[in-house]
C-alpha cells in the first residue's frame, strides 16, 4: 500500500519549488516585433569598432603595454600640440573619468605632460619627446591593422565605405 506522500498530486503538496522540472513553465517564443537585433545599424556599427578596436588593442597592448584609453589619448595628442580633457572626451568617445585615468598613467610613465589650462580647473596634456618616439612605433602598427582589417573589402569597397562613413558622420554633425 502506498502512503499518502507517494499518492499526493501536485495540487495536493503545496507551492511547488522553483527546482522542481515539473512546474517549469515553458518558454514562450517572443513576438514578432519586426526588429533584428543583428540588422540594427547602430548595434552592427558598434560590435564593427568593437571588434576592430580590440584586434588593433592586442597589438599595442601586447608590445607597449597600452590600454584602449591610453591609445586613443595619445592618438588625439598626435593631431595636437596641447589638448584639454574635455577635447579629448569630445573626439574619443570615452569618459572623462577613464581619460584622466590614463592621462596619469601616461604622464607616469613620461608620455605627457599636464598643464595647468587657461582655466585652472582645467589641465593641458601634451606629448613628450618618448610619447611622439612611441607614436612613431605605434602609428604603423595602427595603420597596418586598418589595412588588414579592409582586406575584406577591394579597394573600390574600402573607399565606397569609408565615404559612406563620411557621409554618415556629415548628417549627424
Amino acid at each position: 500500500m502506498k502512503s499518502s506522500a507517494e499518492t499526493a498530486t501536485p495540487s495536493d503538496e503545496g507551492p511547488a519549488t522553483a527546482g522542481d522540472p515539473a512546474d517549469a513553465v515553458p518558454p514562450q517564443a517572443a513576438p514578432d516585433l519586426g526588429f533584428d537585433l543583428d540588422a540594427f545599424l547602430p548595434y552592427r556599427l558598434v560590435r564593427l569598432a568593437d571588434a576592430v578596436s580590440a584586434e588593433i588593442a592586442a597589438l599595442y597592448g601586447a608590445r607597449f603595454g597600452l590600454t584602449i584609453a591610453e591609445w586613443r589619448v595619445l592618438a588625439h595628442l598626435s593631431q595636437e600640440p596641447a589638448v584639454g580633457v574635455r577635447e579629448i572626451h569630445a573626439r574619443v568617445a570615452l569618459d572623462k573619468p577613464k581619460i584622466t585615468r590614463a592621462a596619469q598613467r601616461l604622464a607616469a610613465a613620461g608620455l605627457v605632460t599636464k598643464a595647468p589650462g587657461s582655466d585652472r580647473r582645467l589641465i593641458s596634456l601634451t606629448l613628450t619627446p618618448a610619447g611622439h618616439a612611441l607614436m612613431a612605433e605605434l602609428v604603423p602598427l595602427a595603420l597596418a591593422a586598418e589595412a588588414e582589417a579592409l582586406d575584406a573589402l577591394t579597394p573600390d569597397e574600402a573607399a565606397t565605405f569609408r565615404g559612406l562613413v563620411e557621409k554618415l558622420f556629415a548628417a549627424r554633425a
